[in-house]
């Protein structure tokens, strides 16, 4: 998936990191409500862990209008197919917030809907 600045981007270029991949749409308000605590995770835990947003709003207008208001820092990315993306359909993706916890080696630790649970099984595996 591209980013905002039109470049494509995959998870090998994290390697060495833990990675935290959030799905999330504008019109979700409890995925707006995660946004300032990934990023505030993304600030924290900046050598051990990439936070990815991989947004799924149809208008690519509408994900970088709420990347602004959200004043997002860490990665994200878009999909204008949004539920019916690749990705989406691969991890059965029907509700947001959606993410994901990985190791360093790629190997899925967690699904959650809160960035305290990511936090906490990051603690716990640091």
């Amino acid at each position: 998936m591209a980013d905002k600045d039109g470049n494509y981007r995959e998870l090998y270029e994290f390697r060495g990191k833990f990675v935290a991949v959030d799905f999330w749409a504008s019109r979700c308000g409890v995925c707006r409500r995660e946004n300032p605590k990934l990023e505030a995770l993304s600030h924290k835990y900046s050598s051990q862990i990439q936070v990815i947003g991989v947004n799924l709003d149809q208008k690519k207008e509408l994900w970088q209008a709420a990347v602004n208001s959200d004043q997002l820092t860490y990665l994200q990315v878009h999909d204008t197919l949004a539920f019916n993306s690749e990705i989406a359909k691969s991890y059965g993706i029907t509700m947001i917030p959606f993410m994901m916890l990985l190791d360093a080696n790629r190997v899925i630790l967690m699904f959650t809907s809160s960035t305290t649970d990511i936090e906490s099984r990051l603690n716990n595996s640091l």
